[in-house]
């Protein structure tokens, strides 16, 4: 199903990703409330502390770019895209070796911080917003806006909304009216 693309569409969901590396991080394997996994994740990695070395979240293979919705993050009409494949490869590598499980929840987020980063050089952005439930996650909330700020980007977090879906709209209105 994968390979021929039958009932198996993208997924952007940074949510799916945080529940893949608890599991294998051994934190959770479902999730009873929403966002159980990747919260159990987050706590891991406070507790090992502010720094850890960055699981590596490289660019994706050109071969295996999708295709551009517009041109905005394009390369040659395709979408680039970080690839969490290597994450992956790399945590088990280092879990084999011994590293304890909340050093590599936490060398997880800062990989995200990482890429995160290289696609504001790569777009050249003055300023980010971060938006989504992901960034009910105040150890990857703080830590992206420390580095964007450390990389003269201006970093915006939501104060009076909350980042998740419920505040979509309140965003999409935003854009419709400063574009009038």
């Amino acid at each position: 199903m994968l390979r021929r693309g039958v009932h198996s569409p993208v997924c952007t969901s940074m949510g799916r990703l945080f529940d893949g590396f608890s599991a294998m991080l051994g934190f959770s394997y479902e999730n009873t409330h929403q966002a159980q996994s990747p919260q159990l994740l987050e706590y891991a990695a406070w507790a090992h502390g502010r720094r850890a070395e960055p699981l590596p979240l490289p660019w994706a293979d050109p071969s295996d770019l999708l295709p551009a919705l517009d041109g905005r993050f394009a390369e040659a009409g395709r979408l680039r895209r970080l690839d969490w494949r290597v994450m992956v490869r790399t945590l088990l590598s280092r879990w084999r070796r011994g590293e304890s499980p909340e050093s590599l929840a936490a060398a997880f987020h800062h990989g995200l911080v990482d890429g995160a980063i290289r696609i504001a050089r790569m777009r050249g952005l003055p300023r980010v917003v971060l938006s989504g439930g992901v960034f009910c996650n105040r150890y990857l909330s703080e830590a992206l806006l420390e580095r964007l700020a450390g990389a003269g980007v201006a970093g915006h977090a939501h104060a009076q909304l909350p980042p998740t879906d419920g505040c979509l709209a309140a965003g999409q209105l935003w854009v419709a009216a400063h574009r009038r």
